[in-house]
């Protein structure tokens, strides 16, 4: 797996799903920045042999240890603990639901979905239109993690176009796309059918997948986003939504 240069532009990296009881007991820097969320403990190597993380004013090294009495930092920005319970759903969002916090013209938010007393707010995005798995959380640093195209958490999403694709239309999109001056990419294409395919994306930008076809002149009738990493609609088993082990949403970030 390729990694590239992160940025983190968070003021503070702050709360831990992972670390919901204090860190009393010296552990390795690389676990204890994957317990936060911030990344996977390979990645975490990374960034300390990159220079990248400092602890207490020095440079890190691989393999010190820390705690929660010490002052940690990735790019310049510090992380920030909290030991409030953290909430991770997996949501299925139906088509017409938006996928926001806070909207005047929609008339239905996906933060509606879920009757939590923790004040939860999605992750990524999921076009009103579309359909299928999304996150809620109320995790900063797992938000980051999950969002950030160097982490190259994938995505699939099934989706019904018309009229028929032609398989020079498939390898085109295989190709990349330029649609209003942007080159839009995708993982992989399966082709179930010619009007069904199945499509993999670990960054996906606004519309990403509609564009895509509408600069081949299909349409998209439905679009259903079938999973999040390992996590896919057979874990939600017919309910409307889950609150995620500790386990489940570490297999995502790691």
């Amino acid at each position: 797996m390729r990694y590239v240069k992160l940025k983190i532009t968070h003021k503070q990296l702050d709360s831990s799903y992972m670390t919901t009881t204090p860190t009393v007991k010296p552990v390795r820097l690389q676990k204890y920045l994957a317990d936060c969320g911030i990344c996977s403990r390979r990645q975490a190597e990374i960034f300390i042999e990159e220079g990248r993380v400092m602890v207490n004013g020095s440079l890190a090294t691989l393999g010190m240890k820390v705690t929660d009495q010490d002052k940690i930092s990735v790019d310049g920005k510090e992380i920030i603990t909290s030991h409030k319970e953290k909430a991770v759903y997996l949501v299925y969002k139906p088509r017409g639901v938006t996928s926001s916090t806070k909207d005047i013209h929609a008339e239905h938010l996906v933060t509606s979905l879920v009757p939590s007393e923790e004040r939860l707010y999605p992750v990524g995005r999921l076009d009103r239109d579309s359909e299928g798995l999304i996150i809620l959380t109320n995790d900063g640093n797992l938000t980051f993690t999950l969002t950030h195209p160097s982490f190259e958490i994938s995505k699939k999403y099934h989706v019904f176009i018309e009229p028929d694709i032609t398989n020079g239309d498939v390898e085109k999109l295989k190709k990349g796309i330029i649609h209003d001056r942007e080159k839009l990419l995708l993982d992989d294409i399966h082709m179930l059918n010619p009007r069904e395919v199945v499509i993999t994306l670990h960054h996906g930008k606004n519309r990403h997948i509609r564009r895509m076809f509408a600069a081949l002149r299909y349409e998209v009738i439905r679009l259903i986003r079938t999973s999040i990493g390992p996590l896919t609609l057979a874990d939600l088993a017919g309910k409307p939504y889950l609150r995620l082990t500790s386990d489940q949403v570490s297999s995502i970030v790691n």
